[in-house]
């Protein structure tokens, strides 16, 4: 009887642990070479928003991205097309002129992408902004 106690509270306890050790995917969609694209481009705003702040900046370098397969293709438009060449236009931009206003242009370009196709990543986009 005192078994039964005991397998219960190690099941217990066994549910708890598991539960707790998972941690939210940063990036819960499926790896699409449009995904990677993506992903891989906001690791690089990433690491130029915090060399912001540094006396060294890191420049943005995107590569055009429009013809990467994407995880869903309702996505692929001719606004795609163009709104990938505005943000591949305002990068380039920053990467001659460096400044958190021309960075923040970036991220505007991303934000209204993005709320218009996917909004999924609004929010990432949004933690983007310098304060």
């Amino acid at each position: 009887m005192n078994y039964g106690k005991n397998f219960f509270s190690l099941f217990c306890l066994f549910i708890l642990i598991s539960c707790g050790n998972q941690t939210p995917k940063r990036f819960p969609n499926k790896r699409s070479e449009m995904a990677v694209a993506m992903r891989n481009m906001t690791d690089a705003m990433l690491k130029t928003k915090s060399s912001l702040t540094q006396s060294e900046i890191t420049l943005l370098k995107f590569k055009s991205f429009k013809n990467k397969k994407f995880t869903d293709t309702s996505f692929e438009s001719d606004w795609f097309a163009n709104m990938s060449d505005v943000l591949l236009n305002n990068a380039k931009y920053f990467d001659n002129n460096p400044s958190i206003e021309t960075f923040h242009t970036v991220v505007q370009t991303c934000q209204s992408c993005h709320e218009n196709t996917c909004p999924g990543p609004l929010q990432q986009i949004q933690d983007l902004y310098i304060e």
